[in-house]
């Protein structure tokens, strides 16, 4: 059988054999391409499969089908992750996928506010920052976060950190987090404008049901941040993580989901407005 649409992920197949009502749903795959791994499909007659397309960014694919005959094979990859490396701007910022080109500005980032002496929080020091790149963009590579760094674009200053991570591909959730900007940046616009972009491209192009941030109950900066963007508090997770120096972290969980978007979408673009000023 001719490799359909093989440049499209796919994240379920249903079977329905033709004259039979119901669709019994396979196990879940992802397909990155068709050109990994097989799965043979045995069917006693024509059969017609549904396949629920992933799409990359970008796209707009909706659920189509194909007819095989009695006997097909598909290629398939058993996971998939839907990050891929993408720059994100806007006028205020750029998001830019994480690199060792970075670590000089991020050194300087950090050194602004000496923000590694926040016991509550884990941000390296400018000693540590070469090894906080690298192990960022290892969990790249398995799929499960997308690192960025954060510029501002009047200046071409380098502010500091984001991701995506704890991707969850199969269930259309992602969480945005290891967060940290420069002292200087705090309150300046910079923040509302890079969550703007990152939710932005969560919920409209990756087709996200929700976005998830997660803090220390001891941050009340973070806290405060983070529901002003509009997210809910769903709960605290006790003795969740044990923190470098070895005390342990209750972790507040937020979360904005896909209908609560638009709305979000709206405050963060008045509060970017609010900050420019009055357009002349």
């Amino acid at each position: 059988m001719r490799d359909p649409l093989p440049w499209i992920g796919i994240d379920t197949v249903f079977l329905q054999p033709r004259g039979v009502g119901a669709v019994v749903p396979t196990p879940t795959f992802g397909f990155t391409n068709l050109h990994d791994d097989l799965i043979e499909l045995q069917c006693a007659r024509t059969t017609t499969i549904f396949l629920r397309f992933i799409g990359w960014p970008g796209s707009r694919v909706g659920p189509r089908q194909i007819s095989v005959s009695a006997s097909a094979r598909l290629r398939i990859v058993p996971s998939v992750t839907f990050l891929q490396p993408v720059t994100l701007s806007n006028d205020v910022v750029t998001l830019e996928p994480l690199s060792q080109d970075h670590l000089e500005g991020l050194c300087d980032a950090a050194r602004d506010g000496e923000l590694w002496n926040l016991w509550y929080t884990s941000v390296p020091h400018p000693d540590d920052m070469a090894a906080e790149i690298d192990r960022r963009l290892s969990l790249q590579q398995t799929g499960s976060m997308l690192p960025f760094t954060l510029r501002q674009n009047d200046t071409g200053q380098i502010l500091g950190m984001t991701t995506y991570m704890n991707a969850d591909a199969a269930h259309r959730r992602v969480e945005i987090g290891s967060t940290w900007n420069a002292a200087s940046a705090h309150r300046s616009g910079t923040n509302a404008a890079s969550k703007l972009l990152l939710l932005s491209h969560a919920f409209d192009e990756l087709d996200c049901i929700a976005v998830e941030f997660r803090t220390h109950w001891m941050n009340l900066q973070s806290r405060t941040a983070i529901a002003r963007l509009g997210a809910k508090q769903d709960g605290v997770l006790r003795n969740h993580t044990r923190m470098p120096d070895g005390s342990l972290r209750d972790t507040v969980v937020f979360s904005i989901i896909e209908s609560e978007w638009p709305a979000v979408r709206n405050e963060l673009d008045r509060r970017i407005t609010h900050h420019r000023g009055p357009a002349r």
